[in-house]
């Protein structure tokens, strides 16, 4: 118990909720990867049962899904572990002190729905059956079962992201979706890095306002030069916006350290 307290205080909550994020990226890239050949292997099969099964191509096929659906529903049963120092909604919503019902709630959905079991039994962790006659076929995860759970992980990291990071979240959110199908970086990189991902000038505008609005300090006065001659002006330098004449101007570049000198029209 003392252990898991000295977790729970020590560990950085960025690290947490970082960390998570980025076992969410990689369950939606496994099921992308599991959708796109699920979709290839319709398009292989025949009406002719046996003929596929001596297709040894779907037959590869067939074993690469099984594969992306193995890791899909380990990975969502130990988001749904209750253990301090693991990556996992329960550690993140007791870090945070916010949404525990809807941690408790994902945690019901994958044990009611035997994601738990069928991983305890055919995927890691396994349990050992004492004799043969106590061996078990496996508990088989239904195509609608997977899309639900993830769609509940990913609402769940949204709203902790929410917490975490403030009104910017669904704008990485929204810019995320734009590159999930670029799979250049794995899906635990891209996504754990999400927060650092460029933004349109647009919506750090509506990120600064939304931060205004909630109440938090957003501008500062810094001295430069305006067109030549020393000025001090307001400046919002997480996201890079200054305002000149009454009139923000979003600069190229964000967060600032220093503005040398802006020439304006």
């Amino acid at each position: 118990m003392s252990r898991n307290k000295s977790k729970h205080s020590q560990t950085d909550i960025g690290i947490i909720v970082s960390n998570l994020r980025s076992e969410i990226g990689e369950i939606i890239t496994s099921w992308l990867l599991y959708r796109d050949f699920l979709e290839s292997s319709n398009q292989m099969k025949t009406d002719n049962i046996i003929k596929d099964i001596s297709n040894p191509d779907l037959n590869k096929v067939r074993l690469i899904i099984d594969k992306f659906e193995n890791d899909i529903v380990s990975r969502l049963s130990e988001l749904a572990g209750k253990t301090f120092g693991r990556t996992n909604f329960f550690f993140a919503t007791h870090k945070l002190s916010v949404l525990h019902k809807e941690a408790k709630d994902f945690d019901i959905f994958i044990e009611g729905n035997k994601f738990r079991d069928k991983r305890n039994k055919s995927i890691s962790h396994k349990e050992i059956p004492v004799r043969w006659q106590d061996f078990r076929a496996e508990t088989p995860i239904g195509y609608t079962q997977l899309l639900r759970a993830i769609a509940k992980a990913l609402q769940l990291m949204k709203k902790i992201d929410d917490h975490y990071l403030g009104p910017q979240a669904k704008y990485h959110w929204i810019e995320m979706r734009k590159r999930r199908r670029d799979f250049s970086l794995p899906g635990k990189v891209s996504y754990g890095a999400m927060p650092y991902f460029r933004l349109t000038n647009e919506n750090r505008l509506k990120i600064l306002m939304e931060e205004e609005r909630s109440g938090k300090v957003v501008w500062e006065d810094i001295h430069t030069k305006l067109n030549g001659v020393p000025s001090t002006i307001k400046a919002c330098k997480a996201w890079g916006i200054v305002i000149i004449n009454n009139r923000f101007l979003v600069l190229e570049h964000y967060p600032l350290i220093e503005i040398k000198e802006i020439n304006v029209n």
